[in-house]
């Protein structure tokens, strides 16, 4: 029960911490993670993630730029 017990540890962390992670993006904070994992599927999942948090940053600064060419531009 303890190898089980350091098993799901080793998988709940990075779990948890991916989820932290992408709350953090939800409220507008976002940032790309770091760690490596020792799981290919976590390592996958952070992979996306950061693909998805820089789409986001990209966009973001799309629209900032847009937003004040339009207001330069009255």
């Amino acid at each position: 029960s303890v190898l089980a017990w350091l098993i799901s540890k080793s998988i709940s962390r990075p779990l948890q911490k991916l989820c932290s992670q992408i709350q953090m993006a939800g409220e507008g904070r976002s940032a790309q993670i770091n760690e490596i994992y020792s799981l290919s599927e976590l390592e996958t999942l952070k992979r996306s993630y950061n693909q998805m948090e820089s789409k986001i940053r990209e966009k973001e600064e799309e629209k900032k730029a847009f937003f004040f060419q339009n207001v330069s531009q009255t």
